[in-house]
């Protein structure tokens, strides 16, 4: 089996190693050439390539044998089209390639004064005719900001915010919710596409 796109030190096991059914790995990455967070499964026996869902290697094309996977494993294994990942708040526009170099996971609480509260995602797998259904709920439950990005063309990667501006008496300290949905073409929410993050605001 070879595992690729690990993030960087992760990897908890060491060649040559033994390795029981269920034990960590890895985990999963951005590394080498990808535009988004995957792993890169690749199965091989005596040389030749396995399908692990088909259970049939390349070369074999009319020997369909059972796949490799138990049953309670590949329950867990349903395809998802697209997914909404990567989500936080930000004390300003975020960048995208802020975003994506790591600098508001570790900011803490959001200060009363900040001059602005937003709430961005990233989302993988959007089509032609779907959108990305963004919110901010204050502490009250009122919504703060709401937008709706109409994705025009497929992407692998689309990144995305909304956000709200300070008022002039500041932010009420207590829990703001940004919440994701990726909605098909169709009208459908895409599976595991919602994501709920929550900040304090500090006084």
């Amino acid at each position: 089996t070879q595992y690729c796109h690990l993030r960087r030190g992760s990897v908890r096991v060491k060649a040559g190693e033994r390795v029981e059914s269920g034990q960590t790995l890895a985990l999963v990455g951005l590394s080498g050439l990808t535009e988004y967070p995957h792993l890169h499964l690749s199965v091989r026996h005596n040389g030749m390539i396995v399908d692990p869902f088909r259970g049939e290697g390349e070369a074999v094309a009319c020997k369909a044998a059972a796949a490799l996977w138990r049953a309670d494993v590949a329950a867990q294994l349903t395809y998802a089209p697209g997914a909404v990942y990567n989500a936080g708040f930000a004390p300003e526009r975020p960048d995208e390639a802020a975003v994506r170099g790591g600098r508001y996971r570790k900011a803490g609480p959001m200060r009363a004064d900040a001059p602005v509260i937003a709430f961005y995602v990233e989302v993988f797998g959007v089509g032609a005719g779907d959108a990305l259904e963004m919110r901010i709920t204050g502490p009250d439950g009122e919504a703060l900001a709401v937008q709706r990005i109409a994705i025009e063309r497929a992407q692998a990667r689309r990144f995305g915010y909304v956000g709200a501006r300070r008022p002039g008496a500041g932010w009420k300290p207590g829990a703001y919710r940004g919440e994701a949905r990726l909605m098909r073409a169709d009208g459908n929410a895409s599976a595991a596409s919602s994501l709920t993050v929550s900040v304090v605001v500090s006084e």
